[in-house]
């Protein structure tokens, strides 16, 4: 396998059954794949970023224990990685929504009706939100990987290896569309 790793006391073997087994260093291996990049995603907001990836590597650990996350005959590894980058952005979205929405409500308990203004901006804000989450799943991932993490195309690619560049390309565009249509930009 392209992606086994070598356990130092044993003989090879690939992510999955590390997990499984609950070896140290597949989580190791983990962590160092994925969480310098979770933690700049997350704006260095070191804290929240661990919280989180404990989240999703006890995720992890129950669904592989559990067999809900099934092994493929084809690199397992890579399988796993994408799994937890994955579930870390669908994390990160769901602190960033939680955190913008509990903004805006205490910006609003916070200002009285004679600023009318300043909370219409705030409604304003919260239906681009509303706007944003009936995009769906699909759209909001990519959005937030192009538009607010910044990444380049080929970052992106690798974060979807079985989705062609084209296709991907084609979701961005469209999601952007449809989120101009719907906030009427």
């Amino acid at each position: 396998m392209i992606y086994s790793i070598i356990n130092r006391n044993r003989s090879q073997k690939d992510l999955y059954e590390g997990v499984k087994d609950g070896d140290s260093w597949a989580f190791s291996f983990i962590y160092q794949k994925t969480y310098a990049s979770h933690v700049n995603k997350m704006n260095q907001e070191k804290d929240v970023a661990y919280d989180i990836f404990q989240e999703v590597i006890i995720d992890l650990f129950e669904k592989v224990k559990l067999g809900t996350l099934e092994k493929r005959e084809e690199n397992t590894s890579k399988m796993i990685l994408k799994w937890v980058n994955q579930h870390l952005e669908w994390k990160r979205l769901d602190y960033w929504k939680s955190k913008q929405s509990s903004r805006f409500q205490e910006n609003i308990d916070n200002h009285s009706d004679s600023q009318t203004t300043y909370v219409s901006d705030t409604f304003f804000y919260k239906e681009i939100i509303r706007e944003i989450q009936a995009l769906g799943e699909s759209c909001i991932e990519i959005l937030m990987l192009k538009l607010i993490d910044e990444l380049d195309w080929d970052e992106i690619y690798v974060q979807y290896p079985t989705v062609a560049q084209a296709t991907l390309r084609m979701r961005f565009s469209n999601c952007l569309k449809l989120l101009r249509q719907r906030i009427n930009l």
